[in-house]
């Protein structure tokens, strides 16, 4: 039941940092700033 609890919260970390990390995507793309679009570029490797 614990292991159960366990990897519940997990997966909400994960969902929460996966939307986390595309709303940083999505400002960096707005900004147009160097630094953002090479990172973008980055990601997409």
């Amino acid at each position: 039941m614990a292991e159960h609890v366990t990897s519940g919260v997990k997966q909400c970390i994960d969902v929460s940092w996966e939307a986390s990390v595309d709303i940083t995507r999505r400002l960096r793309k707005k900004a147009g700033t160097w630094q953002g679009s090479t990172e973008i570029k980055k990601w997409r490797a």
